[in-house]
């Protein structure tokens, strides 16, 4: 299914998703953008992260390298991106503005995708101090838009099992992520998504979800929701392993 996207439903997708240029926050410091996109025109970008607390804070960045695996995330470190200051310490009610550059080629024919990594360093524990500090983290993505014109495309398959549980699953074919959220199916179908959480797919990857109530297979699932690059509105056949 590829997903075509107007101006209007752009802007409405992006603010149900948080994609709009708004601030991120975990407890005492905030990001914005809550995420990046780099290409061959702009190869470089730049964030904000400001420190809403009343104590100073030290944040060290770290660039990831992000893949999927079966529907699960891995983060492995990378000097493809580079995140100027590594380390800084912000004041309370203080900024701090972050570069990001990246220092590889874009990729021809495929969305690169990364995640920078803001890990506050806990400071050193006050001898009258009582219960656990706990050190905040966020990651926030950034992406690297492929040479050629991106373009992505879900497809939506749904499984019965030997066990009679059913799965839906979308795998991207296209050549860029997608960020999907509020799944849900038609309700006459007398079928519902178990956590249907917002994710991301990647390029060439899958994610998959467990449907409960489903009929068996040779039946079709009407399914809805929103992604970063259109709505949602597919048939699905319900099939066996």
């Amino acid at each position: 299914m590829k997903i075509a996207k107007s101006k209007a439903f752009g802007i409405a997708t992006a603010a149900a998703l948080g994609l709009l240029p708004l601030a991120a926050s975990a407890g005492s410091f905030s990001i914005s953008p809550i995420r990046l996109k780099l290409g061959e025109a702009s190869p470089n970008g730049a964030l904000t992260v400001r420190n809403g607390g009343d104590e100073p804070v030290v944040i060290q960045l770290q660039p990831m390298a992000w893949s999927q695996n079966d529907g699960e995330d891995q983060l492995d470190p990378t000097r493809e991106v580079l995140a100027t200051p590594a380390v800084f310490t912000l004041d309370p009610g203080g900024s701090q503005l972050v570069r990001v550059a990246l220092r590889r080629p874009v990729d021809p024919n495929r969305e690169l995708s990364y995640r920078l990594v803001l890990q506050e360093v806990p400071a050193a524990a006050q001898p009258d101090a009582t219960g656990a500090r706990i050190a905040l983290r966020m990651s926030l993505p950034v992406f690297v838009e492929p040479a050629q014109v991106a373009e992505p495309d879900l497809v939506w398959s749904a499984v019965m099992s030997g066990d009679q549980e059913t799965t839906l699953t979308a795998r991207n074919r296209g050549n860029v992520h997608v960020q999907v959220a509020q799944l849900s199916l038609d309700p006459s179908d007398g079928a519902s998504i178990e956590n249907p959480a917002m994710a991301y797919i990647l390029p060439g990857e899958s994610r998959s979800w467990p449907l409960l109530g489903a009929s068996g297979t040779g039946s079709a699932l009407r399914l809805s929701g929103i992604s970063d690059y259109g709505p949602i509105d597919a048939r699905v056949e319900v099939g066996s392993e």
